[in-house]
């Protein structure tokens, strides 16, 4: 009788497991080992020549005590990429001494940087650039006879003429202009030649609001800016409320002689030349106007001169309308007052008259009234 002993499911899980391993360590195929060249052992050579053409490798002991023979085995191989590198640092050395001494000769040979193409410079070497100047008031206010100042609002334009910057038009719109706004033509005027003006009887600095650059195909630039500004005026105001004021404005550009910029006046008026009492605040009333240029000198450098353009309004004091009615007013009423005062003398004397002789002097005091009657 067979006795069967179960034994528990560890025990048989472990058994198993080892049955596992003792499998895996027997190699189905077991694998000779060729002396020779190396190749792989399911591949043997074609022929005896071409196994002899097969590189040999020494082994790792003989590789240590071989000496070198120039080939790259070993230390010679850290050896001759030295020399490869120093080989290919002379070339390099050679070529960019060959690059810099041709640009050195080019640099000599080049004319003068930005002796010709500099925009910072005038437009025109040999001649003075005209720039064609307008000028509209929009508005005139705070006349300050104290200070001998006032507020004035204008737009100035400038136009010149600088054909490096000239361009090929559209064809479709020719004369059409590329418009720049505030900062690209800011951006742009710090790399072009511009004529540099500046108020010079103004109180501070003005405040410039607007501007805008066109630049034209053929050349033509129009500078646009709005600016206010305090300046100083001269006024005859010696029997005030009657007299005038000269609102002066000097537009002077003192960064560029009359050899290089002359100013030339365009336009100066309101914005409404029929109006022009709408753009003036306060009790003045519009006489004249006009803008002339002329030459002026600085005080630093008095063998320079340079363009400069005077505007000038001619303003009346309107006394009716101003401060010197109540002047009037008072006059009139001091005059009544006197007519009245004399008036009620004549009256009292005239009362005092009768008093003497009707005897009322006093309602109240009877004896004078009986005398009088008595008698």
């Amino acid at each position: 009788m067979r006795v069967t002993l179960k034994l528990p499911q560890t025990e048989r899980k472990r058994q198993d497991r080892f049955v596992r391993r003792a499998e895996k360590r027997v190699c189905p195929t077991k694998l000779t080992q060729h002396r020779g060249p190396i190749h792989p052992h399911w591949r043997v050579p074609a022929s005896a020549d071409e196994a002899r053409r097969i590189k040999h490798l020494s082994r790792r002991q003989d590789q240590a005590n071989s000496p070198s023979n120039s080939r790259p085995l070993g230390g010679c191989r850290m050896q001759r990429l030295q020399e490869d590198l120093m080989k290919f640092s002379k070339y390099a050395v050679f070529v960019m001494a060959l690059i810099i001494g041709f640009s050195t000769s080019v640099v000599d040979a080049s004319p003068e940087p930005f002796a010709i193409n500099d925009l910072q410079q005038a437009p025109y070497p040999d001649k003075p650039t005209q720039a064609d100047v307008s000028f509209f008031i929009d508005d005139i206010s705070d006349i300050d006879l104290n200070s001998g100042s006032y507020k004035i609002v204008g737009q100035m334009v400038v136009e010149w003429r600088d054909p490096r910057l000239a361009f090929a038009p559209d064809p479709d719109y020719p004369d059409r202009p590329r418009n720049l706004n505030a900062d690209a033509a800011s951006e742009l005027l710090k790399k072009i030649w511009e004529p540099v003006f500046e108020i010079s009887n103004e109180r501070g600095e003005r405040k410039t609001g607007v501007v805008s650059l066109n630049v034209w195909p053929d050349g033509r630039i129009r500078y646009y800016e709005k600016f206010d500004s305090f300046p100083n005026f001269q006024s005859n105001l010696a029997f005030y409320p009657y007299g005038t004021v000269d609102l002066n404005l000097v537009m002077t550009g003192f960064l560029q002689d009359r050899g290089e910029l002359i100013y030339n006046l365009k336009v100066f008026e309101f914005q409404d030349r029929n109006r022009p009492e709408d753009f003036i605040h306060g009790h003045w009333k519009f006489i004249s106007m006009e803008a002339t240029e002329r030459p002026a000198k600085r005080s630093d450098d008095r063998s320079a001169e340079y363009s400069q353009i005077h505007f000038k309004v001619k303003l009346n004091h309107e006394w009716i309308e101003s401060g010197a009615l109540t002047i009037f007013r008072s006059i009139v009423c001091d005059i009544y007052c006197c007519i009245c005062f004399a008036l009620a003398r004549s009256r009292q004397g005239s009362v005092l008259r009768l008093t003497k002789t009707w005897g009322y002097a006093d309602p109240h005091f009877d004896h004078g009234r009986t005398k009088i009657f008595a008698s």
